[in-house]
């Protein structure tokens, strides 16, 4: 496995996580799953994220993806963007981003 030219052993966390994810949905659309699950999108920066949604989004396929995120502005408001939902967890007790951050 490759990402451009490099061989996988010789990718960044984030070229790393942009191939896995890559196969997962390939595996997912090839085995016909329900839905998608990614952890750990934080690793990707805001343009490895917003690439992230915007090719969820075009799948056709429900996904959940979970990142830590250590402020609540920082929150990717996917209802604005027509993508989903966003949710703020905390001391195990989640809301929508949004009211999180209305409540600040």
């Amino acid at each position: 496995v490759r990402f451009g030219s490099r061989p996988y052993m010789l990718l960044s966390e984030g070229e790393a996580m942009r191939v896995r994810i890559t196969l997962q949905v390939a595996f997912a659309q090839i085995d016909g799953s329900a839905a998608i699950v990614i952890d750990g999108a934080d690793l990707l920066d805001r343009n490895g994220r917003n690439g992230l949604f915007t090719m969820l989004s075009r799948l056709g396929l429900p996904c959940l993806v979970g990142m830590t995120i250590s402020k609540r502005d920082e929150v990717p408001d996917l209802a604005r963007a027509k993508l989903g939902s966003s949710y703020w967890i905390e001391q195990a007790i989640g809301q929508p981003a949004q009211l999180a951050q209305a409540a600040e």
